[in-house]
């Protein structure tokens, strides 16, 4: 009996794997951490290259040195502002709420974050002494940076800021 049992189970438990397997596969949202891609959801569509940059509306975060580099050379004719920052640091983490609404405000500039803990090799090649730290770059070419509150660099900006 309890062999008949077991089997019953197993039989039970394989019918809802293949049920599970056989459902269509759908795209999940991208997670904090995007992908040298920089894949973003807008109204369910996965949206990638201008199309993101347009319909972007929180600061990606750039995870590994290869997405920083990415990001630094793919970037012809735009302005790109990379925020250095760090979950125990309490600066950032106030910095962190005016940052996040700047791309509505400077639509003309692309925002990104590097958590320097995560992404240590991209902190060192940015020169990152102090936090929180924004540099913004052109065309892959750092142009100004700015240590302190969110407030600092919206001052910086609007000097750049079409």
């Amino acid at each position: 009996m309890k062999m008949a049992a077991m089997f019953g189970v197993a039989l039970a438990l394989a019918v809802v794997l293949a049920t599970v397997n056989a459902l269509p596969k759908h795209n999940s949202p991208p997670s904090r951490y995007n992908g040298p891609d920089l894949q973003k959801f807008k109204g369910g569509k996965l949206l990638t290259g201008s199309q993101e940059v347009k319909y972007r509306t929180q600061p990606l975060f750039l995870s590994t040195m290869e997405e920083y580099n990415h990001v630094l050379a793919t970037t012809e004719n735009k302005m790109v502002v990379v925020f250095f920052t760090a979950f125990w640091c309490g600066k950032c983490v106030t910095a962190d709420r005016d940052y996040n609404k700047m791309p509505g405000e400077f639509t003309d500039i692309v925002f990104y974050k590097v958590d320097v803990d995560a992404n240590i090799d991209a902190a060192t090649a940015a020169g990152i002494q102090d936090l929180p730290t924004f540099i913004l770059y052109y065309n892959g070419k750092k142009i100004d940076a700015v240590v302190g509150g969110a407030d600092a660099l919206r001052t910086m900006l609007s000097n750049y800021s079409v």
